[in-house]
């Protein structure tokens, strides 16, 4: 995704902050005939490696008659 120099955030600890503030993510899907979008909770954690990772809250998202199966986004 474009991102404008002036809107650009490059300070990761403005970032964390915004997305422990803010924890809803758009998962946008293909739907007939337009894209759909839902929000989703991510929350983000440290993994065991010391990795940050936004996880997404649910596993399973029904939509349209199909399954999406999610465990973690990265």
């Amino acid at each position: 995704m474009h991102i404008p120099k002036l809107f650009e955030i490059t300070d990761n600890s403005i970032i964390e902050k915004f997305i422990n503030e803010n924890g809803l993510a758009t998962l946008i899907t293909k739907g007939s005939p337009f894209p759909v979008g839902t929000h989703i909770p991510i929350d983000l954690e440290i993994n065991e490696n010391g990795n940050k990772v936004c996880e997404v809250i649910f596993q399973k998202l029904i939509h349209n008659g199909k399954t999406l199966k999610m465990m973690k986004m990265f």
